[in-house]
């Protein structure tokens, strides 16, 4: 199955969520898998930062189950009338 989503719920002990997204963003075969940053950073500047970059949603902590189920949804409206939403496996 190919990733269609990834929520990067900081922190990682390899590279932070900026680095994730970096990466993600330069590699031919990942750079349009849509990126939601989950984090408690909730500086303008990280904010915007994490955007520039190319994330298509950010979450501050803390947050509910919901909202994140809520945000993937809204992320992948396309991919719900194939059938994929955050309740269903493959929108996790």
């Amino acid at each position: 199955m190919a990733t269609i989503l990834i929520v990067d719920d900081e922190p990682f002990l390899i590279m932070d969520g900026l680095q994730i997204i970096k990466s993600l963003k330069a590699n031919e075969k990942t750079k349009n898998i849509p990126v939601i940053m989950c984090t408690a950073r909730d500086s303008v500047s990280d904010v915007d930062e994490s955007f520039r970059l190319g994330a298509v949603g950010y979450i501050v902590k803390p947050f509910s189950l919901q909202r994140i189920r809520d945000k993937v949804d809204e992320i992948l409206g396309d991919k719900k009338e194939e059938g994929v939403t955050a309740n269903s496996p493959e929108g996790i």
